[in-house]
């Protein structure tokens, strides 16, 4: 048994060895594997570590790399911050400083200017405590004539430091120029300023299509407006006929301009303060022979009984104008105490030339000194001193400046501060508040009248006394008196945004003009970024109004009155008037005839029209059918009289039949306020103006409903001829322009030809004398004798004053005619001219009020007669016209021989003349009436032509207002101001030439263009 345990024994220990074995050797194995794992991952730990480190070593670098940035950015920042804060504190600065202006120290080449003031410290005492000064200067480097007008100006930090020299000078008060060290004893003033200082005008950035166009000036109102200007000169306007005045209208200035007609560039404007005296004295126009040559705009300023003469000069390059401004200064200078020329004289006179010798020699006969003496004109070679302002009043000179104006042109702006007295004018509107008012108030006074003494009264005239007494009591007592400040109008798409980038430009620009040669081109390129990054951001924000500000969704009363205030649609013509109102009523006046005839009574007659009283209803729809709020004489606008016609429609109507039934109207009524308005908006004379009457509210609406039936009556009786188309329901301009259209072309599709004569009355309106018309209406139109005694008393015993400004005229009686602005007056008139057609044996007659087209018509070659049969009712139109007090205008009336398209007709030279009372009326081969162009020919390529004028500048001034409005709004626009002219006699577009019909075809592919905003090659 033993020998087999130990056999097993010995088994076991052997496979225990090799176990043991086996395990040492895996055991080392995994240990050698453990060492090689650790030795990868160690070596894998430093690769991830190094690549670590460096991506943390690459962080650090960046971070540092930004930080240095970010500190850059922010000293860029504080540097421009502090540059900002700087120009602000030395604006404050300079609005807080002084001056003092020293006289009678001559100029001395080399001169010390701070030793002068040291001198004269010393000798008032100041030696010790020597003032702050900002700049010691002097403001001219000559004296004209040799004289002692060169100023030295003395420009103190502080007001008070000023006021210690001055108070010192005063003591002592005997300042010669010994004190100063110079040999003479002369005496040396020092005076204050008299006026304030004139604050430099702000650098609002103008960008423009070329240098100076002001037609695409988006700031230049604001600048001007916004600032202290009087007066503002500007050279190369590049403005042309196509530039309406109120597309550069600036508000509270008037302005003269100068146009250069012949070819593109130069241009003068000249701005001035409404309440500044100006009139224009003369101007030199470049012609079409020399249309680059020198232009010139002069005109008088008045302040107070000073008279200055303000010359602004434009001279191209290359040109002389000494010997033209010579010649008109020579013929000029005596009348005038005072003589300043401004402007771009395009000759530098800081360097030596002929045409700085010729400059000079005119400033010396003149005694011109040139105020200024720093460069005026930078460009990338240099800098010149060609803008110029020359003075004959140097004392007047109190302050002399430039700046720049980036954007706008390379030539710096020029101004100066000149010691002229002027008084601006209030500038507050006060009205009457039609809208807050309290209406139980109202009520109450008018309920509180006794309206039985009303009622009691017979007489209209103490009936409408009495109405009026109380209702305009009640309308000054409830309705509140308001005044408001006429604010500065400033520009509403102007923003933070936009004045930091106008900074950053303007500073660049500065950069630029200073930098030394090595960094111009650098600093120039970053003006240039800078600049049209500006203009973006303008463009943009101009956009993003217009859009809000015309927004097609707006009521229609709102939208048009923003379209009205940007000049997109006509205004009302303003009450224009520079003659004394006395003289303007005496002119009107001078027009009336006071012969007058006997009535006659006319043939008994079933249908006798007599005027009927009238219900309230039909009062109340007239007073609703006013829609002017102009006020007449009693001080009642219709507005206040809509906001109580509930309350005293009785009474109103009481007083409108007491008129009708007792056939006497009010006197009062019968007093008219007459505003003088021009008849060609450029032509400033006293017989240009044309009266317009402003009648009395109440007045109208009675008018309204005596015109309505006599209109009723004469229409259904058919009393007024039917050649006449004046004011008559159903006809108009186009009605008669057809008629006499037709009835030539039947005549020359019949192989024959024809006279049509253009009759114009002088004065129509004004000269029909109130028997004659009264006579007609009872014997022509059988009215009654109470109707007539109606229109007897409406005509007789009128008056009117002219109002200009603020000024009235004395009151004139009108002996004939009817007023301009009535409601009968028009349908008077044309009773009156109803029998003009009777007198006539062989012409056809057409007729529009006073505007009457007389034709006539044969076949074959018979000009010699057809001008006879003319002349024979000429000279019964003569006769006529003398009976009925009718003047016609033989210059304005014009006479065309139509033939038609034939060509062997004889010319007009060859016409036998047509005479009018011994006067010849000229042949023409087109003439304007009614607004149609009639020709010879009778085709219409004129009126086609004259559309499209007008179709093309409306397009102007809409794409230069309401370009960037939605298309909703422009397309109303164009419905609204565009479409009539297309539409404006079409009936007559006979047969009109290819020529004119694409002339037309183009103007309304132009429309549609700019109300879809699309460019001209879009399909």
């Amino acid at each position: 048994m033993d020998g087999a345990d130990d056999g097993v024994s010995a088994k076991l220990d052997a496979a225990v060895k090799m176990f043991m074995e086996q395990f040492t050797e895996t055991k080392t194995m995994i240990h050698e594997m453990r060492t090689d794992l650790n030795k990868k991952i160690e070596t894998i730990k430093t690769d991830l570590e190094g690549k670590l480190e460096a991506v943390s070593k690459d962080i650090t670098s960046l971070r540092s790399d930004c930080a240095t940035k970010f500190l850059q950015t922010d000293a860029n920042v504080d540097a421009l911050s502090d540059r900002l804060d700087g120009v602000s504190h030395a604006i404050d600065s300079l609005e807080r400083c002084d001056d003092l202006i020293v006289s009678g120290v001559p100029f001395v080449e080399g001169e010390d200017l701070p030793a002068y003031f040291t001198a004269m410290l010393k000798h008032v005492g100041l030696d010790g405590s020597v003032p702050p000064s900002v700049d010691i200067r002097r403001l001219y480097s000559r004296s004209p004539n040799g004289s002692d007008g060169s100023f030295i100006k003395i420009q103190f930090a502080l007001r008070n430091a000023r006021d210690d020299f001055y108070y010192a000078y005063l003591g002592k008060h005997d300042l010669k120029l010994c004190h100063l060290g110079i040999d003479s004893t002369r005496r040396v003033y020092a005076n204050e300023s008299l006026t304030d200082a004139a604050r430099k005008v702000r650098a609002a950035a103008i960008r423009l299509k070329k240098d100076g166009k002001l037609s695409s000036v988006y700031t230049m109102r604001g600048v001007v407006h916004d600032s202290k200007v009087t007066i503002a000169c500007f050279t190369e306007s590049w403005l042309t006929t196509k530039n309406t005045d109120r597309s550069i209208a600036i508000p509270g200035f008037a302005f003269l301009r100068c146009d250069r007609k012949y070819c593109r560039g130069g241009g003068i404007v000249i701005y001035y303060k409404e309440h500044v005296g100006c009139k224009e004295v003369f101007r030199i126009e470049p012609t079409e022979q020399s249309a680059d040559k020198t232009e010139c705009l002069a005109c008088e300023l008045r302040f107070g009984s000073e008279k200055v003469l303000l010359v602004a000069v434009y001279n191209p390059p290359g040109n002389d104008c000494t010997d033209i401004l010579a010649e008109k200064l020579d013929a000029l200078i005596g009348s005038f105490e005072y003589v300043v020329l401004i402007g771009d004289f395009n000759t530098d006179l800081r360097k030596p030339s002929n045409e700085r010798a010729r400059l000079e020699s005119l400033m010396s006969t003149f005694a011109l000194v040139s105020v200024g003496e720093e460069p005026t004109f930078y460009h990338r070679h240099g800098c010149s001193q060609l803008d110029l302002l020359l003075s004959s009043c140097c004392e007047k000179v109190l302050r002399f400046s430039q700046v720049a104006f980036p954007g706008l042109s390379t030539h710096d702006l020029i101004f100066g501060s000149l010691d002229f007295d002027v008084l601006p004018p209030v500038r507050s509107n006060t009205y009457r508040d039609y809208v807050h008012f309290n209406a139980n108030d109202v009520e109450n006074e008018i309920n509180s009248v006794d309206w039985s003494e009303f009622y009691n009264l017979h007489n209209p005239n103490a009936m409408l006394d009495f109405f009026n007494s109380h209702v305009k009591r009640i309308h000054d007592q409830c309705i509140p008196l308001r005044t408001c400040s006429n604010r500065k109008k400033l520009n509403p798409w102007y923003n933070n945004e936009i004045k930091r980038s106008m900074l950053e430009r303007d500073m660049a620009y500065d950069d630029w003009r200073k930098a030394p040669p090595e960094r111009k081109t650098l600093a120039h390129l970053r003006y240039k970024t800078l600049r049209n990054k500006t203009n973006a951001l303008v463009d943009r924000a101009k956009s993003q109004h217009t859009t809000r500000f015309l927004d097609s969704t707006l009521p229609a009363k709102t939208l048009w009155k923003r379209v009205r205030s940007i000049g997109a649609a006509k205004d009302k013509t303003p009450a224009v008037c520079s003659f004394h109102p006395d003289d303007v009523n005496r002119t009107f006046l001078s027009s009336f005839t006071a012969k007058d005839f006997p009535r006659r009574s006319g043939a008994a007659t079933t249908f006798r029209f007599s005027f009927r009283t009238v219900q309230q209803w039909e009062v109340v729809n007239a007073i609703c059918d006013i829609s002017s709020n102009a006020t007449g004489l009693d001080g009642l606008p219709i507005c206040f009289i809509k906001i109580i016609l509930p309350l005293v429609i009785r009474q109103v109507t009481y007083l409108f039949n007491k008129v009708i039934e007792t056939s006497i109207f009010p006197s009062f009524w019968k007093q008219a306020k007459v505003l003088p308005l021009r008849k060609k908006p450029h032509i400033n004379t006293i017989q240009n103006l044309r009266p317009i009457s402003i009648l009395c509210s109440l007045s109208k609406a009675l008018e309204k409903l005596l015109e309505k039936q006599m209109s009723c009556h004469l229409s259904e009786n058919n009393l007024l001829s039917p050649v006449q188309a004046g004011f008559r329901k159903g006809q108009g301009i186009q009605t008669a322009a057809v008629r006499v259209y037709d009835e030539l072309a039947a005549i020359v599709d019949g192989r024959g030809s024809a006279v049509l004569l253009l009759l114009d009355f002088s004065k129509a309106f004004d000269t029909i004398p109130h028997g004659k018309l009264c006579a007609k209406l009872e014997t022509q139109f059988y009215f009654s004798g109470p109707a007539v005694n109606l229109v007897a008393s409406y005509l007789d015993g009128r008056t009117q004053t002219v109002f200009c400004d603020d000024q009235c005229s004395d009151s004139g009686e009108v002996s004939s005619g009817v007023a301009q602005g009535s409601v009968i007056g028009p349908l008077l008139f044309c009773c009156h001219a109803n029998d003009l057609p009777t007198v006539l044996k062989h012409c056809s007659i057409q007729m529009y009020a006073d505007d009457v087209q007389l034709f006539v018509g044969r076949n074959g070659p018979c000009a010699r007669e057809l001008v006879r049969m003319v002349n024979e009712d000429l000279a019964s139109i003569h006769e006529w016209c003398e009976r009925n007090k009718l003047v016609v205008n033989q210059a304005k009336s014009k006479a065309l021989f139509v033939k038609g398209g034939r060509r062997n007709v004889a010319p007009n030279s060859s016409l036998p003349s047509l005479q009018l009372d011994g006067e010849r009326i000229v042949w023409t081969e087109s003439a304007s009436n009614l607004g149609f162009v009639f020709q010879a020919d009778l085709q219409w390529d004129g009126l086609i032509h004259q559309q499209c004028g007008k179709i093309y500048a409306g397009l102007r001034t809409l794409y230069s207002s309401a370009r960037a409005a939605p298309v909703a709004t422009r397309l109303k626009l164009f419905k609204a101001l565009l479409l009539p002219h297309f539409l404006f006699g079409d009936l007559l577009y006979v047969k009109p030439s290819a020529g004119a019909m694409d002339r037309l075809r183009v103007a309304l592919n132009s429309c549609v263009r700019f109300v879809y905003g699309l460019n001209r090659y879009a399909r």
